[in-house]
């Protein structure tokens, strides 16, 4: 399965952003951090801790549509 560009950087964009508000809250212990920092690299696992993004209304209908195509890619 090969990912575009533009899927790359999105997955890239959300995982950091969940990251850095995981970061942010202290809710977790530095081993649970490492552990999510560890993650990176592997976009399908970047990609499933950052699903609590992939339904915002916030993200404009262009990025909607590529996180569909996303999941799509790795549920076949």
């Amino acid at each position: 399965m090969k990912l575009e560009k533009n899927e790359i950087e999105l997955i890239d964009f959300l995982y950091h952003h969940r990251l850095d508000s995981e970061i942010e809250s202290n809710n977790f212990e530095n081993e649970e951090i490492d552990y999510m920092k560890s993650l990176e690299g592997n976009y399908k696992e970047m990609f499933d801790f950052s699903n609590c993004y992939h339904s915002d209304d916030r993200l404009p209908k262009s990025e909607t549509k590529i996180i569909n195509t996303i999941y799509q890619k790795f549920t076949n």
